[in-house]
């Protein structure tokens, strides 16, 4: 619409993403994550964002983001939601769809070929657990196929495919892992 107003965008249009809105008083706070985020290289470390709901929790780690020497960096958003606070895996299994739709879309394949493109650019030898990434793709409680020992249902070896398919734990992984809104990732 001219003038401002909302747009609704077609399946052919690719959405962009809204402007930041200002950081407002919250540049000490900033500052604290650009020190932490200037620590040398190998050394890891956590920081908690906490604050009530609705103070700029999220635009403070974007802010973080739009700054050149965080911004250029390979990091992964995980978004945890209270509708999925029942499904543990949910934040990483949606970070893994998002990416092979990308995948999908770059490389105009089905699921299970752009599946396999992704476990073989982390470790070929990870394209033997396709099944097991299917299995958790499509909600983690399909039952695995009669008679195929390797997509039975294993809690760490679920856990660690999926971290491996992210490319947590290795080189050329990501540089920084922003989980937004952790308290719904489990219900206790």
């Amino acid at each position: 619409l001219e003038g401002g107003g909302a747009r609704l965008l077609g399946p052919d249009e690719p959405m962009s993403q809204p402007r930041s809105t200002p950081l407002v008083g919250r540049q000490r706070e900033l500052a604290v994550l650009l020190q932490a985020w200037r620590q040398p290289v190998g050394r890891s470390q956590a920081l908690l964002v906490q604050a009530e709901p609705g103070l700029g929790k999220t635009r403070l780690l974007q802010a973080l983001l739009e700054q050149d020497e965080a911004g250029e960096s390979r990091h992964l958003l995980l978004s945890c939601l209270p509708e999925f606070q029942h499904s543990p895996y949910h934040p990483f299994i949606a970070c893994l769809q998002q990416r092979l739709v990308a995948l999908q879309v770059q490389h105009v394949e089905e699921g299970p070929a752009a599946q396999r493109r992704l476990l073989a650019a982390v470790s070929p030898a990870l394209c033997e657990q396709q099944p097991r990434l299917e299995r958790l793709l499509q909600g983690g409680g399909a039952a695995a196929p009669a008679g195929d020992a390797r997509a039975e249902p294993d809690r760490h070896a679920d856990e660690s495919l999926l971290l491996a398919a992210l490319g947590l734990g290795r080189s050329g992984g990501p540089d920084l892992l922003l989980v937004e809104d952790l308290h719904w990732a489990d219900p206790s």
